[in-house]
């Protein structure tokens, strides 16, 4: 199990040593100035249930949802018939096209953990919803992780030890990060950066600020493919010619090629880089580049997103 100083070190190692990706430290810098105190941040409302938003909050059943439709949100990118990378998506969006089909899976009682109770139900019940869906059987390997009752507990067991009496705060730091990805192997654990798991614990951590309760993290950004898009198109990111050209092809990548590595690794590594010149936390500099990414000025400057061949994200 890594540590946090092991995997920044790691991340920043693989960054500095990559031939095609590489950091502006000056237009870092620049970055980290213009950020500004964070807003209170989404609640998420819309990846949980009814159930889960009801007061008192049970921190175990909304981390168990958010982690669950996390889990879920990668793998939009398939090859055509042709070899040319697809996206599976709603009106461009493929985390979009993901909740949609959560939502028709709630509406008719197919939600793994908490209407299917039992792994060997899942593929039955929820295959004729994934028709035509890109990597489905990873899909279900994943709803059956959801659907073991004993993984909720040793969830919940987790949960439950990193409140903090003393502080009237949970911990979940990049421990507890570990072994929640230990907790979903085929959800999370394949994934080196962590992406979904991270992710899981950065928005748990905004619905329950909105609901007064206090989650410290000390989790690095959750490294995808839309980070890196906009850090490059605001110069602090910079990709070599033979990058950006795969980039402009809109090329399909294995989820494991090297330069899916490097950028990854030095996405993570600016984002700490930007949190320790700030002082704004993983969430608030996720949320700032995801709105940069949006800005008319900025916009027609981004290379296309990375076409990953990946569930990771």
């Amino acid at each position: 199990m890594s540590t946090l100083p092991a995997f920044l070190e790691n991340c920043r190692d693989i960054c500095d040593k990559s031939a095609h990706v590489s950091i502006d430290h000056e237009k870092l810098a620049a970055l980290a100035a213009t950020f500004k105190q964070a807003s209170k941040p989404p609640s998420w409302n819309n990846y949980i249930s009814a159930e889960a938003k009801a007061d008192p909050l049970d921190m175990t059943r909304v981390f168990f949802e958010m982690a669950l439709i996390c889990a879920q949100q990668g793998g939009f990118i398939y090859p055509d018939a042709d070899g040319r990378p697809q996206k599976w998506n709603v009106n461009g969006s493929g985390a979009q096209a993901m909740l949609n089909k959560m939502d028709e899976l709630r509406q008719n009682g197919l939600i793994a953990g908490m209407d299917i109770l039992a792994p060997a139900d899942v593929r039955g019940a929820v295959t004729p919803y994934l028709d035509k869906v890109p990597s489905a059987e990873e899909r279900i390997a994943m709803f059956e992780e959801f659907a073991d009752p004993a993984v909720y507990k040793k969830l919940d067991a987790l949960v439950k030890a990193a409140w903090d009496e003393d502080k009237l705060r949970y911990n979940f730091d990049f421990t507890f990060i570990n072994k929640v990805a230990d907790i979903f192997p085929q959800s999370f654990a394949a994934d080196p950066f962590r992406k979904k798991a991270i992710l899981s614990v950065l928005m748990t951590a905004a619905h329950a600020e909105n609901r007064g309760v206090t989650v410290a993290t000390d989790a690095p950004v959750a490294s995808d493919y839309v980070l890196p898009q906009v850090l490059e198109g605001l110069g602090v990111l910079k990709f070599s010619d033979a990058l950006r050209e795969k980039l402009v092809n809109r090329q399909g990548f294995a989820e494991n090629d090297p330069l899916v590595r490097d950028i990854r690794a030095a996405t993570i590594t600016a984002c700490h880089e930007l949190s320790q010149k700030s002082g704004a936390r993983a969430q608030d500099i996720d949320s700032h580049l995801w709105l940069a990414g949006r800005d008319p000025a900025v916009k027609p400057k981004l290379l296309p997103t990375m076409n990953v061949y990946t569930t990771w994200f």
